[in-house]
């Protein structure tokens, strides 16, 4: 018992992810050591921390940490050494288990020895079901774990957003949660989504499906590089960078290409897919088998209204078969205890001058988004009357624990989406939903102007940043 500790502990560091033992139910309590309850609660912190979620620190870093710590990972699979550990605790329960049976026997204390015996068997018999069962007064270490997490380390819950004050709220967007993103065409919405899903496969070592059915892959791949490396995405799809920028989105990708094949001391990765092949109808089956095949742990899909209906076989604007798209949706996310992001449209009705605030019922095709999401927010594209340059509100219309006040972001494709203000007023946000058709309309009709920022522009954390923040880290 005492050997596998540190052989569990070693391959965490060398796996570069907790994914298996925080599905497995792993938690302090479960170590019958010491020290490795000490070494999972340092791991544990590091993973939760709000500057370094998603990470697991490297053998390195964790041997600094625990001078003389033996550094064995092992060739078995994480799930089968979660199993042992948790079968080494069974039997370590089981012995002393019998010794109080033993002493309740010598004072023929029958109601006790029953009273025991059925405890335990309640226990474990929920602890090593197939079902994910969880009993209330036997799961206080995954909530403590989380508890102490969050308090001390300013830690997260779950993956999170590019933007701090949001964070302070949801704790993250944590496994099982379907969030919605809405608006109008040509609100920038899959920019948002496209933001969030590169800010976590950057800096949250996330492995993330991103599936579009609106926009070809190179498409978004020129995106989501220009995100990386925090460039102005006209200059990156018209390849009019200065060369200095240039030189940086090579490494930058080179850099990323680099860290995936040889471990780099990370697991992320960033998978872009669209099924145009053969797959012409897409359903939410399809999509969730390729994120199983990846071991993603966010998972975003772009116009949603696009997927075929597993169930009927049809594709179209029917509201059943986008409420079973939406409903299957939120089933995987909980069944593979992931975060999903789904992208749709906002209904013509969600433009009138004359509503105020945003709702679940702007949501085009189906009111299930409103039903089976945790969040919904609606974005709002507008235009900042100083710089002429794109801001885009974020307006929450909907959540399920949380209070969370709209936002105003920059909206600069490829290198700014950073907050600009919280806070927006109702009459605001009424003349921000009146002026928005007009304005996509007025956008699309003019004559394109040139950019105000110089290029080659960066957001300040580009992937050539990261890495060599990285290298710091190791030496």
């Amino acid at each position: 018992m005492a050997a596998l500790e540190p052989t569990l502990i070693s391959t965490i560091l060398r796996d570069q992810s907790l994914k298996a033992l925080i599905e497995a139910g792993i938690v302090e309590s479960d170590f019958q050591t010491l020290e490795g309850a000490e070494w999972f609660r340092f791991i544990y912190r590091h993973f939760r921390n709000r500057s370094t979620y998603g990470q697991v620190p490297s053998p390195a870093q964790f041997k600094r940490r625990f001078r003389g710590f033996d550094y064995c990972p092992s060739s078995d699979s994480m799930s089968s050494l979660c199993q042992e550990l948790r079968d080494n605790q069974m039997v370590h329960e089981v012995e002393d288990l019998s010794e109080r049976i033993q002493e309740l026997l010598d004072d023929d204390d029958l109601d006790d020895v029953l009273s025991n015996l059925s405890g335990f068997l309640r226990k474990w018999t929920t602890k090593r079901a197939d079902g994910g069962d969880v009993d209330l007064a036997q799961a206080v270490g995954v909530l403590k774990d989380q508890y102490y997490a969050v308090k001390d380390g300013g830690g997260l819950l779950g993956i999170p957003y590019p933007w701090d004050v949001v964070n302070d709220e949801t704790l993250g967007m944590q496994p099982g949660q379907l969030l919605v993103i809405y608006g109008r065409p040509k609100a920038m919405k899959t920019w948002v989504a496209l933001y969030i899903a590169v800010f976590a496969y950057l800096f949250c070592n996330a492995r993330v499906l991103f599936y579009s059915r609106e926009m070809d892959r190179i498409q978004i791949l020129r995106r989501a590089a220009s995100i990386v490396v925090g460039l102005d995405y006209s200059d990156v799809k018209k390849a009019t960078l200065p060369e200095a920028a240039e030189k940086d989105l090579w490494a930058a990708m080179e850099l990323l290409a680099e860290g995936e094949d040889l471990g780099d001391g990370r697991r992320s990765r960033f998978v872009i897919s669209n099924d145009r092949g053969a797959n012409n109808s897409a359903t939410v089956d399809l999509i969730s088998q390729k994120a199983r095949d990846y071991e993603v742990d966010l998972l975003v899909v772009d116009a949603v209204y696009k997927l075929k209906d597993g169930r009927t076989n049809k594709r179209d604007a029917d509201w059943k078969t986008q409420a079973h798209v939406l409903q299957d949706l939120k089933d995987s996310a909980v069944d593979m205890h992931i975060p999903c992001i789904a992208v749709t449209q906002a209904n013509r009705s969600a433009s009138k001058n004359n509503v105020k605030q945003v709702d679940t019922s702007e949501v085009a095709f189906t009111d299930a988004a409103g039903m089976e999401c945790d969040g919904m927010f609606r974005v709002i594209k507008g235009t900042d009357p100083d710089t002429g340059e794109n801001e885009l509100a974020l307006v929450w219309a909907a959540t399920r624990d949380e209070q969370l006040d709209a936002i105003l972001i920059h909206g600069q494709p490829g290198y700014n989406f950073r907050l600009k203000r919280e806070g927006i007023t109702l009459d605001e946000l009424q003349q921000r939903k009146a002026r928005e058709d007009a304005n996509n309309a007025a956008e699309e009709a003019a004559p394109k102007k040139p950019a105000s920022a110089p290029r080659g522009r960066r957001s300040g954390r580009s992937a050539v940043a990261l890495a060599r923040q990285g290298a710091k880290r190791k030496k």
